[in-house]
């Protein structure tokens, strides 16, 4: 049977096939590399390796080693034992080989070149710590004291050896805590009415570089239900909202009001490099109780994770970021990649599987989510033998005309780019019509002779089932019909055939004077 032109030779609206493979999207949007470092964490002088976005950078990329001690970026940097430690750590060099990898520049450093630069920032680094780190009784700090002790410190010490004298004070007292939770009820502590803005920032970098540690997120957030719940308690904190479970530790309670108060930013990175963390493991986000491989499964997670997308939107945009979204995407990705989509899809029709593809496409939420799943639909819609296997399992020309209006109706609805949605529809009315015309369906009814009245009204009820697809077909079909209908020997026909006395006789007819835009027949005498 002839059909429409290939759909692989139709013009494209721009939008190449290839455009949104998935397997390479997969790659693109990998969340195991973080986004690249900013030129503020990219440190050549001592100083620099002590600023946020470098301390950030140390709780990332030595997060194993740091949990493994339970200490933070700053208790690193400002105590010997930790940095001496950390040279005779059996994963230094891949770490340190990683982090150059990352922050060469093409014509201005090479990966060799920033090694060097690593290693040397990180003896110079040890030998200021050795130089400054406080020694002596363990300190006792309560808030009034903090806000005293900051405010005569950068009066007398402004700038960098001021702040590097607190944090080493800090880094001395929090030491003695070894609970991840007493932690940071201890640093969350220090927040009192006098503290200056100076003293604000130095708590504010410690709690973030907590909560980027995935021990303290596990402590603090561990009672809610599932990896959704524990993100969407996360999404709370860092807008300032407190959890009311009953098994939130009351902590949170603290940091939510300091998150607020202070519009704590390194509170927030810490929330959001914690949240970047549980979206990179595989746990799912819905907690189905569907088979693994069936499509109630991806679709229970496509809809928690369009759930998730909502609850991480904030202010305009999202919480972590660029890398929260692609992240997001790359779960999308795992659930439509390679063999866990041909699982779902495995021995399903051609058409069964359009229908599922358009399922999973008007759940998902996301630009790069929904091209993935566009990528597999336009396989399916723009095969070469897309007729044929659509028609494999539907036998009869009653099913086929059915299945192509179905699947018009199912794309017209869909939230593909508006150029595909409408080629497609146009795609799938041009294979209907030429199934019309090559098998002569139409000439059942034609014009130029009388048709039977159940002819007739068999195509009427084809056109009130929607069986024609929105184009040149339901056109035609509707003139027919029409044509038909107003005609002295049908009505005949038909009244004739009409046995109950008690029914109206125009009343079977409207649903058919309805679908081709007649008014309804009034009593008409036999």
């Amino acid at each position: 049977m002839s059909a429409v032109p290939p759909p692989s030779s139709l013009p494209t609206d721009g939008i190449p096939i290839g455009a949104y493979d998935v397997d390479a999207l997969l790659g693109e949007l990998s969340g195991d590399a973080p986004e690249e470092s900013p030129e503020s964490a990219v440190c050549v002088r001592v100083e620099e390796v002590f600023a946020p976005a470098a301390r950030f950078l140390i709780a990332e990329e030595l997060a194993e080693f740091l949990e493994a001690r339970g200490i933070t970026p700053t208790e690193f940097l400002h105590k010997v034992e930790p940095q001496r430690s950390f040279l005779d750590w059996p994963r230094r060099a891949q770490v340190l080989e990683r982090v150059a990898q990352r922050q060469a520049r093409p014509g201005r450093r090479s990966p060799a070149m920033r090694l060097e630069e690593l290693k040397r920032l990180e003896q110079e680094v040890l030998a200021v710590t050795a130089r400054r780190a406080h020694s002596g009784a363990a300190l006792s700090i309560d808030a009034k004291q903090f806000a005293a002790t900051v405010a005569q410190t950068m009066a007398r010490t402004p700038g960098f050896a001021g702040r590097h004298t607190i944090d080493c004070w800090l880094s001395a007292w929090l030491g003695e805590g070894r609970n991840h939770e007493l932690r940071l009820v201890r640093i969350l502590s220090l927040d009192g009415d006098g503290l200056s803005g100076e003293g604000i920032a130095t708590l504010d970098q410690i709690v973030g570089e907590m909560l980027a540690n995935g021990l303290v997120v596990e402590a603090l957030f561990g009672w809610a239900d599932g990896l959704r719940g524990v993100l969407d308690a996360m999404a709370m904190v860092w807008r300032g909202e407190a959890p009311s479970h009953p098994d939130a530790p009351a902590v949170l309670h603290r940091l939510s009001a300091f998150v607020t108060r202070h519009q704590a930013r390194a509170a927030r990175l810490g929330l959001e490099a914690g949240v970047h963390h549980a979206l990179l493991g595989d746990a799912p986000l819905s907690g189905t109780k569907a088979e693994p491989n069936s499509v109630a499964a991806v679709l229970d997670e496509l809809s928690a994770i369009g759930l998730l997308a909502a609850r991480l939107t904030a202010k305009g945009g999202v919480i972590g970021g660029e890398r929260t979204t692609r992240l997001i995407d790359r779960r999308v990705a795992l659930l439509l990649s390679g063999a866990r989509l041909e699982a779902v899809l495995h021995a399903k029709s051609h058409y069964a599987r359009i229908v599922d593809l358009l399922a999973f496409e008007g759940a998902v939420s996301g630009e790069r989510s929904r091209r993935m799943i566009v990528a597999h639909l336009r396989r399916h819609l723009e095969a070469r033998d897309f007729t044929q296997r659509l028609f494999e399992t539907a036998r009869t020309p009653r099913a086929r005309i059915k299945a192509l209006a179905d699947l018009q109706r199912r794309v017209a609805r869909s939230t593909l780019p508006d150029g595909l949605r409408e080629r497609y529809v146009r795609m799938l009315d041009e294979i209907q019509n030429t199934f019309l015309r090559t098998n002569k369906v139409f000439a059942r009814i034609a014009k130029d002779r009388p048709p039977h009245v159940d002819e007739v009204m068999e195509f009427a009820s084809l056109l009130a089932e929607g069986a024609f697809t929105e184009g040149k077909c339901v056109a035609a079909a509707r003139e027919l019909v029409g044509h038909h209908v107003r005609s002295t020997a049908f009505l005949r026909g038909y009244l004739a055939r009409c046995k109950d006395a008690t029914e109206q006789p125009g009343r079977p007819l409207r649903p058919v004077l309805r679908h081709i835009g007649r008014r309804r027949p009034g009593r008409c005498a036999p």
